[in-house]
């Protein structure tokens, strides 16, 4: 509802300071609406609505001059992500990242500025992938492990019903009853 409104907003105003653009929409999704990790359906299914969203939006408001982007942000160091993982798990698989390190909210806080300045105004329907390389194929296999062992350990936790290993333990390490 909030870009509804924004959107009207918008298409009732006159072309911001001469420019063609009558304003800016910056959604944010997230990597996972892009990919398929499974124990984050819920998630994952709201985030490649938002994309949607972005796409649709964009298209109704093409004539109108106003400008809709998705920016897609990767695994970011943020309060909130260390509500679910460690400093000690981020220090562990951060430097297999082809970075080596999590993204900032400042780098998001960046691009989300670029789209929304006048060298922007011919930008519109983009979804930006914000993720240090991770989803052009460059995830390395120490990451992929973690996140393969953890969904398997969550798919055996809901079918023995007990805990099993904490997720990082690597495959072969983890024992389950029969």
């Amino acid at each position: 509802y909030t870009a509804r409104a924004a959107a009207a907003q918008m298409c009732a105003q006159a072309a911001i300071g001469g420019r063609e653009s009558r304003g800016k929409i910056v959604l944010v999704s997230s990597i996972m609406g892009q990919h398929v990790l499974g124990d984050a359906v819920a998630y994952s299914m709201a985030k490649a609505a938002v994309i949607h969203l972005g796409g649709c939006l964009a298209s109704e408001l093409a004539e109108k001059r106003v400008n809709v982007n998705v920016i897609c942000p990767g695994w970011m160091d943020t309060e909130g992500e260390r509500q679910f993982d460690t400093e000690a798990t981020i220090q562990q698989l951060a430097p297999h990242l082809p970075w080596n390190r999590l993204g900032t909210p400042a780098e998001v806080g960046g691009l989300a500025a670029f789209l929304c300045s006048a060298a922007a105004d011919y930008i519109s329907g983009s979804t930006f992938v914000i993720d240090g390389g991770y989803s052009v194929d460059l995830r390395p296999k120490g990451i992929v492990a973690h996140l393969a062992v953890e969904s398997s350990l969550r798919s055996e936790e809901r079918r023995v019903g007990k805990e099993c290993r904490s997720w990082w333990s690597p495959v072969s390490e983890v024992k389950t009853e029969q």
